[in-house]
C-alpha cells in the first residue's frame, strides 16, 4: 500500500495559549511514512474531509490555523499531526476549536496505539463525556497537545454524563500534553476513565465535583501507571482536588495546591502502589474537610503509600492524611495542619514504619502527629509536633509502639486511646517510660528536629539500641553506625532500604536573569541547568507575582530532568499585562523537593491599544463603525469610550479613526 501524507492549511486568525509544557525543539522517532505534502493551502479544507480520505497507515500533517470542526477517527488508525509538534508556538496556534458542538475529538473505540494525535489545541468542546477528547475505550495515542476549555455537562438520567472533562474513556498513551482549565461537572475534570499510561503531563486549573485533575471509575477504570505528571492548582466541590478513585500505579507525581471543600485535598480514595510523590499544600475545607494531602487511600482494597512527602497540606481533620489503609511506609509527614485533631495523620489502619512525621500541627484538639488509628507503629521518628489541647504525639492511637522516636512533641508523647495499658518497646520517648522494654528517656541527638534531616548523628544513644531480635536488624546498615542491630527511629530497622541514601536533585534557572520586557503576542524562553544523577526527577515551572512564597500559578510541569534541551518556551498569550517572578519545581521522589527563584523577572506588556476596541489586534474600520455605534446609542458589547471621559462621542470616533490611518 503506498503511504501518502496529507496537508490541510486554512489561514485563519490565530490564538495561542499561556501555557504548553513541551520543550522548544523536540526530535520525534521516525515514522513509517512517505514525507509528502501538498502544497501549502493543503489538498483539503477541513481536518475531518482529510480523515475521511485517509487509510490506515496514513499521516496527515495540519497547517497553523484555526479549525472550527469536531472531527472523528472513525476507527482509522492514522497519525494527526500539526507540522512541528516539538514548536509550543506552531501547536499552540495550530487549533481545533469544537464551538461548543460536541466533543472536539472522538475516536471510534478500535484504534489501536499505531493511532496518534499529536501537537495540537484542542479547545471549546461541550459534550456530555469527554468534552475535548473522548476516546471511546481505544488504545490511540495522545502526545503534545493543549486540551484546554472544555467541558462534561451533566444530564439526569444519562449514564457517564459531566464525565472527563478533557479526556474521557483512554485505553491507550497520554503523555506530554497539557490539560487545563477544563470542567467535568461530575468526574474527572482533567481526565476520567483512563486506564493504561498517564505520563508527563500538565493537569491544572481543571474544576468539577469528583476528582478535579484525574478520576476513574469505581476504582478500575484507571488500573494503568500514572507518573511523572505536575497534578497542579486543580478544584473540586466533594473528593480529590487533584486524584479520585485512580487504582494504578501512582509514582513520581508532583501533586500541588489542589484544593477541595471535601475530603482528600490532594488524593480521595485511591489504591494500589503510591509512592515516590510529592503531595503539598493541597486543602480541603478548615469547617468539614478531612485528609488534606490524602483520604481514604486503600479503603476498599490495602493499598502501600510508600516513600511520599507529604507536606504543608491542610484540613479540618488529617492534615496530611486520613483513614488511609494498608502499608504506610518511608513517608515524611512534615509541616502538615489540622485545624481540629490529627495534624499529621488521623486514622491509619495498617503497618506504619519507617516514617517522619514532624512539625505538624493540630490547631484547636489533639494529636499534632496521629489522632487515633491502630496496626502496627515501628521504626517512626515522631519529633517537633504540636497540638493546642496536649498530646502533640500519638493521641488514641491503638498500636503497640517498637523501636521509635517520641521526642519535643507539646504535651504528651503519646496517650492510649482507652484504659487499655500502653505498650512501648525499645522507644526513645522524652520523659521515659515503663510501659514496656528497653525504652531510653535520653535526647536522640537528630541532626535537626525542626529541618529536613532527621538521621541519628554519630553520638545518638540510639544507634544499637533497638529490638535486639535477627528479624529486627537494620537491612541496611547506615555508614559508620556501628553494627546491625536495630536503630530506633525512621533510620533503623529491618525496612530501613526505603531511606538509604540518595543523590539529591538540583535547579538552577538561568533565565530569566534581569528584567525581560515582552509582548502578550509573543513568548519567552525559561533556561536552566539541572541536575540529578540517580533520578528522573520532575521538572515543573510556575509564575509568581513576586519573588517569594511559592505560591504562583503553573505555566508547565511533568517536564523531564533527563531531558537535555534544559529550555521551555512560554507562550504569553492570555497572560495578564504585569510582571512575573518564575520559579521552578524539580522533585525525585526521594529527597525534599526543590525550589528556586529566577533572579530576573519578565514584564508582559498588552498587545491591544485603547483603540483596539474588538481587541483583534488592529485597528481599523470594524473599530471606527463600533465606536459609532456607541455613539449613536446602539450599545455595542465593547467599551467605546477611547479616552475615559465617561461619553462615547466624536472625540473617540476621531481617535479610532487616527490610530486607523497610523496617526498617533
Amino acid at each position: 500500500m503506498r503511504h501518502l501524507e496529507f496537508t490541510v492549511a486554512r489561514m485563519t486568525s490565530l490564538s495561542v495559549w499561556a501555557i504548553l509544557p513541551v520543550a522548544l525543539s523536540i526530535v520525534f522517532a521516525p515514522q513509517a511514512f512517505a514525507d509528502r505534502t501538498v502544497g501549502p493551502s493543503g489538498d483539503y479544507p477541513t481536518i475531518q474531509a482529510a480523515l475521511n480520505a485517509a487509510n490506515p497507515g496514513e499521516k496527515i500533517t495540519v497547517s497553523p490555523g484555526v479549525y472550527y470542526e469536531v472531527i472523528e477517527f472513525k476507527n482509522k488508525d492514522v497519525v494527526l499531526t500539526s507540522t512541528a509538534p516539538g514548536d509550543p508556538l506552531v501547536v499552540a496556534s495550530t487549533v481545533i476549536d469544537g464551538g461548543r458542538k460536541n466533543s472536539v475529538v472522538s475516536f471510534g473505540g478500535a484504534e489501536t496505539p499505531d493511532c496518534v494525535l499529536r501537537g495540537f489545541t484542542i479547545r471549546n468542546g461541550r459534550a456530555l463525556s469527554g468534552g475535548g477528547i473522548n476516546v471511546h475505550g481505544s488504545e490511540a495515542t495522545i502526545e503534545y497537545n493543549v486540551i484546554k476549555k472544555n467541558e462534561a455537562y451533566y444530564m439526569t438520567g444519562v449514564t457517564d454524563s459531566g464525565w472527563g472533562g478533557g479526556i474521557y474513556n483512554s485505553a491507550g498513551i497520554i503523555r506530554h500534553n497539557t490539560i487545563v482549565d477544563n470542567i467535568g461537572q461530575i468526574r474527572g475534570a482533567g481526565l476520567c476513565c483512563c486506564n493504561r499510561e498517564i505520563a508527563h503531563n500538565l493537569i491544572a486549573y481543571n474544576h468539577g465535583k469528583y476528582g478535579g485533575g484525574i478520576a476513574a471509575f469505581e476504582q478500575s477504570d484507571v488500573n494503568g501507571w500514572i507518573h511523572h505528571n505536575t497534578i497542579a492548582s486543580n478544584t473540586n466541590a466533594d473528593h480529590g482536588g487533584g486524584l479520585y478513585e485512580c487504582q494504578a500505579r501512582i509514582e513520581h507525581n508532583s501533586i500541588l495546591r489542589n484544593s477541595v471543600l471535601g475530603a482528600g485535598g490532594g488524593l480521595s480514595y485511591c489504591e494500589g502502589t503510591i509512592r515516590y510523590n510529592t503531595i503539598w499544600r493541597n486543602t480541603t475545607s478548615a469547617t468539614m474537610g478531612a485528609g488534606g494531602g490524602l483520604y481514604r487511600c486503600g479503603w476498599t482494597h490495602s493499598s502501600t503509600l510508600q516513600r511520599n512527602t507529604i507536606w504543608e497540606n491542610e484540613s479540618r481533620t488529617g492534615g496530611g492524611l486520613e483513614q488511609c489503609v494498608g502499608t504506610i511506609e518511608g513517608n515524611w509527614f512534615i509541616g502538615n495542619i489540622a485545624s481540629v485533631s490529627g495534624g499529621g495523620l488521623a486514622g491509619p489502619r495498617g503497618t506504619m514504619r519507617n516514617n517522619v512525621i514532624s512539625g505538624n500541627k493540630a490547631t484547636a484538639a489533639y494529636g499534632g502527629a496521629i489522632y487515633a488509628g491502630e496496626g502496627e507503629f515501628i521504626n517512626n521518628t515522631v519529633v517537633g509536633n504540636f497540638a493546642d489541647s496536649n498530646t502533640g504525639g500519638l493521641y488514641k492511637l491503638d498500636a503497640e509502639i517498637w523501636n521509635c522516636i517520641l521526642w519535643d512533641n507539646t504535651g504528651a508523647q503519646v496517650v492510649r486511646y482507652d484504659a487499655s495499658p500502653l505498650v512501648i518497646n525499645y522507644t526513645c520517648i522524652e520523659g521515659g517510660s515503663t510501659a514496656g522494654t528497653g525504652n531510653i528517656g535520653v535526647a536522640p541527638d537528630l541532626v535537626t528536629i525542626y529541618g529536613d534531616d532527621w538521621h541519628l548523628q554519630a553520638t545518638s544513644p540510639c544507634i544499637d539500641a533497638g529490638n535486639p531480635a535477627t528479624s529486627a536488624q537494620d537491612e541496611c546498615q547506615p555508614p559508620g553506625l556501628s553494627d546491625a542491630r536495630n536503630d530506633m527511629g525512621a533510620y533503623g530497622g529491618a525496612h530501613n532500604c526505603l531511606l538509604s541514601a540518595n543523590d539529591p536533585e538540583s535547579i538552577t534557572l538561568l533565565t530569566p536573569a534581569r528584567k525581560a520586557v515582552t509582548n502578550a503576542m509573543g513568548s519567552f524562553v525559561i533556561q536552566w541547568q539541572d541536575a540529578d544523577p540517580d533520578d528522573d526527577a520532575v521538572i515543573s515551572l510556575f509564575y509568581d507575582t513576586d519573588d517569594k512564597g511559592y505560591d504562583g500559578l503553573p505555566l508547565a510541569g511533568g517536564l523531564s530532568e533527563d531531558d537535555q534541551t534544559n529550555q521551555f518556551t512560554w507562550v504569553l498569550d492570555d497572560v495578564p499585562e504585569g510582571e512575573y517572578w518564575i520559579y521552578a519545581l524539580i522533585d525525585d521522589g526521594h529527597d525534599f523537593p526543590q525550589f528556586t527563584y529566577a533572579s530576573g523577572s519578565v514584564y508582559v506588556e498588552s498587545p491591544f491599544s485603547d483603540q483596539d476596541i474588538n481587541q483583534d489586534r488592529v485597528v481599523n474600520a470594524v473599530d471606527v463603525q463600533l465606536v459609532i455605534n456607541d455613539a449613536l446609542g446602539l450599545a455595542p458589547p465593547y467599551d467605546c469610550d477611547v479616552n475615559n471621559d465617561n461619553v462615547t462621542n466624536a472625540v473617540d470616533i476621531q481617535m479610532v479613526i487616527n490610530a486607523a490611518l497610523g496617526v498617533l
